[in-house]
């Protein structure tokens, strides 16, 4: 999958974002990048809703992610709750 990914930390270490930059053509490998890339075809922008492992605290979070559509590319930051 062509993916870029880049993670913003606050000033103690903890990850509050994530941007991913997801190609339309590219093959999606878990299901939450499998809706993004869908609904990213079908809307201009949007938000997705799920739960995800932290790789920090190591548990399973609440996880937002908001999308925008740029070309044939969705642009995508991502925080946990």
């Amino acid at each position: 999958m062509s993916t870029m990914r880049s993670t913003f930390r606050m000033s103690r270490g903890l990850p509050i974002a994530a941007i991913a930059t997801l190609s339309f053509g590219a093959f999606a490998a878990d299901p939450f990048t499998k809706e993004r890339v869908e609904r990213a075809k079908a809307q201009p922008s949007f938000w997705q809703s799920y739960k995800f492992m932290n790789p920090v605290t190591k548990t399973i979070e609440p996880k937002q992610m908001y999308c925008e559509r740029l070309d044939e590319r969705a642009i995508c930051g991502g925080i946990y709750q």
